[in-house]
């Protein structure tokens, strides 16, 4: 998948035409793939991978990470975990909106009232901006709002941020990598 510098520039990247061709080689455009391995910070290749990967990845995306998120909190309040177990039969085509936007604002409901633990508060963040990703699933910006919502959150739920920034870079190669192969 072709990413141009045009399509960067029209998304406010917050890299100058000046820098996007000094850290891309001179290249115009780039394979999604090629940016995930530049050397350029990983919240950055986060940002272009969640700006540009196609609606259903960025919901996998969403979910993987939301998943991680929530697996590093002991007692995960239920309505999160309800809300991504929704959102995995709404990628398996065996779920409505509807039932997505209920199970988001479930998981809203958690977030809410998890935020005097952080690492709760945040893996409730991250799997209610997943279900809600699925629940407006119509509009592209809100999948991408949400896949990069889900990947900031649990980056902050992690105690080390940047290895979780790293893994989410791994999960998108690997989801790139298999979209290659269809």
């Amino acid at each position: 998948m072709k990413i141009t510098l045009s399509k960067l520039r029209k998304l406010n990247a917050c890299y100058t035409d000046e820098q996007m061709l000094t850290v891309s080689g001179g290249k115009k455009s780039m394979e999604l793939i090629d940016i995930m391995r530049l050397d350029i910070p990983e919240i950055d290749r986060i940002w272009v991978a969640c700006a540009c990967m196609p609606q259903k990845m960025r919901l996998e995306f969403s979910y993987t990470v939301a998943s991680r998120a929530l697996s590093r909190v002991k007692n995960p309040d239920q309505r999160s975990v309800s809300a991504l177990a929704e959102l995995r039969k709404y990628i398996d085509g065996q779920s409505t909106t509807e039932k997505m936007r209920e199970a988001a604002d479930a998981a809203y409901a958690a977030y809410y009232a998890a935020n005097t633990a952080y690492a709760a508060y945040y893996a409730a963040d991250a799997a209610y901006y997943a279900a809600r990703s699925a629940a407006r699933s119509a509009a592209r910006s809100a999948s991408y709002s949400a896949a990069y919502s889900a990947a900031r959150s649990a980056s902050y739920s992690a105690a080390r941020s940047a290895e979780e920034r790293k893994q989410q870079i791994e999960d998108i190669i690997r989801l790139l990598e298999g979209e290659e192969r269809r």
